[in-house]
């Protein structure tokens, strides 16, 4: 029991809630007794046809008639809800006063019906605290001595149809100490059991609010794992899951209970048929409901309640999407390695015979006497012999890559000059080539021989792709504290698939293309803290954009 005093550790609107309760039983209680007390006295004089001539039932029906309409005024107080505990402090007040008005038409000091004044402390006591109950117990004494003094002295005469119990002033004294003293010894043990019901009642407030705060936390835990987490009953059928767990397998809360798990995780067939799961462990996959396959690792466990006896299981399992993504970067970078590697060997063992080989022939081939077949061979093993020379030498630049020379040049003017020589070669033959520079004086710390590397990697790239008379297009514009650089091209585009594979050596899309090119844009990129990406143009073809920091400190 919580008294109406410390109720407001829920605020004043639990407070209030609390008092009003317990009022409506009060007045449910007084009608209750008052309607008994009816019920009595018209039994009692039922077939006497002078009854309500007599004192007595007049004014008991009187008095019932009074406690009938001070109770609805009492209800129309209690609608407003306002000032509820002087509505209280009232209602004990004027009911001890009625009771008083009941034992003097009942024989006074001495009438039986003393012991709703007992009654009324108790009920002061549930509904106001221990104190009310003393308080009570207080103002029944003073009616009572009331009583004593009016009536003793004949000040105040009894019914006439009543006869007086006690005659006497020793007996009216015995009398009176006797109702005294049971109001206070019944306030005090009433106070007692209330005190005890209260901390007992703030015992399980706290424990109630312990419980809660510990069922809040042990919420937030489960919704807070970064890993799935589901409980199943005895057959697989989940009971709950936390949202890491719905969010792998794609399903919304009201999705997942009551569905089987070996639905949603198949390689758990076997593992829950199991008597003992304690140590169950395991990788495999999930099923999506678009059917995709999410690779998981799992861990089985028993679920056992309070008693011991076992419940259901306890699955913990845990995305491997990224582990696996991870591992496939870490074995294509070992395999690119090992690739580099070889190719730098290769290179060097190709470079030495490339040369002496070359060096004899362009001395064979520089004799005068050649006839027009002659001449035409000799410019087919030249072009070839140029074309080895230079994949040798793109070998050993992707397989032994420098690291930047930072320099502060003036981009716009390096993208110039590269775009010129481009124009004049023979690949930009019959293209149309469109720059665009939004910073022409645009500075930088960078490898100025690196990105050059790269624009001219980049332009030849388009220009393989390109027919007569297409447009390649070059932007050079700064972006906050990068700078871009846009290679685009007119032609097919990239392929949907290879937007990352196109970086990897030896990848290529050309029927004769070496696919180092690319390969080593990306490691100069990388090498200068950038990124290089690749998508498709608005009217088709693909566009190269290359994201470079130019804040770097200058080398120089």
């Amino acid at each position: 029991m919580v008294p109406i005093e410390n109720a407001g550790a829920g605020g004043e609107e639990a407070r209030l809630k609390l008092l009003g309760r317990r009022l409506a039983w009060v007045m449910l209680l007084r009608v209750a007794l008052i309607s008994a007390l009816l019920g009595a006295t018209l039994v009692l004089n039922y077939g006497t046809v002078t009854f309500l001539k007599a004192p007595s039932p007049r004014f008991l029906l009187g008095l019932i008639a009074f406690i009938y309409l001070a109770t609805i005024g009492y209800a129309i107080w209690y609608r407003t809800g306002r000032r509820m505990l002087l509505l209280s402090w009232i209602q004990f007040g004027v009911d001890s006063l009625l009771w008083g008005g009941l034992a003097y038409a009942t024989g006074g000091i001495a009438s039986g019906f003393t012991f709703l004044f007992d009654l009324w402390v108790i009920v002061a006591a549930v509904v106001l605290g221990g104190r009310a109950a003393f308080i009570s117990a207080a103002g029944s004494t003073v009616v009572l001595v009331l009583m004593v003094i009016l009536m003793g002295p004949g000040r105040v005469q009894p019914l006439s149809d009543q006869m007086m119990a006690v005659t006497t002033l020793r007996e009216t004294l015995y009398f009176l100490g006797i109702n005294v003293a049971s109001l206070f010894v019944v306030a005090g043990l009433v106070s007692s059991l209330v005190a005890r019901l209260e901390r007992t009642g703030r015992g399980l407030d706290r424990e109630r609010i312990e419980r809660a705060d510990l069922a809040a936390l042990h919420s937030d835990i489960i919704r807070s794992l970064t890993v799935g987490l589901a409980t199943t009953g005895q057959s697989g059928e989940i009971l709950t899951m936390n949202p890491e767990g719905m969010g792998i397998i794609e399903l919304e809360e009201g999705q997942v209970e009551g569905r089987m798990i070996m639905d949603l995780f198949p390689d758990l067939t076997g593992v829950l048929g199991s008597v003992d799961v304690s140590n169950a462990r395991g990788h495999g996959v999930g099923l999506t409901p678009s059917g995709r396959k999410v690779p998981v690792d799992y861990t089985v466990a028993p679920l056992v309640a309070a008693d011991g006896k076992r419940r259901g299981n306890v699955v913990i399992f845990n995305d491997l999407t990224k582990v696996k993504r991870l591992e496939a970067d870490l074995e294509r970078a070992r395999k690119l390695a090992a690739l580099g590697e070889l190719a730098a060997n290769l290179a060097h063992e190709i470079r030495n015979p490339l040369s002496a080989v070359s060096g004899s022939f362009q001395m064979i081939a520089s004799r005068p006497d050649l006839n027009a077949e002659e001449c035409a061979l000799r410019e087919i093993v030249l072009r070839e012999l140029n074309r080895m020379e230079h994949l040798v030498n793109d070998m050993l630049e992707y397989a032994r890559p420098r690291d930047p020379d930072r320099h502060t040049i003036n981009v716009g003017k390096m993208v110039g000059e590269v775009v010129d020589t481009f124009a004049v070669s023979k690949e930009a033959e019959g293209l149309q080539v469109d720059v665009t520079m939004e910073d022409k004086d645009l500075e930088a710390g960078l490898d100025q021989g690196q990105i050059k590397q790269v624009l001219w990697n980049l332009l030849l790239n388009a220009a393989g792709f390109s027919q007569e008379e297409d447009v390649v297009g070059i932007l050079l514009a700064p972006s906050g504290d990068d700078m871009v650089i846009e290679v685009s091209d007119e032609g097919p585009g990239v392929p949907l698939g290879d937007e990352n594979r196109i970086f990897e050596p030896f990848f290529s899309t050309r029927e004769r293309g070496l696919g180092l090119g690319l390969a080593i844009c990306k490691g100069i990129i990388k090498a200068h803290d950038g990124k290089i990406e690749v998508f498709s143009g608005e009217n088709g073809g693909a566009v190269f954009r290359v994201t470079i920091p130019r804040n770097l400190p200058a080398g120089d």
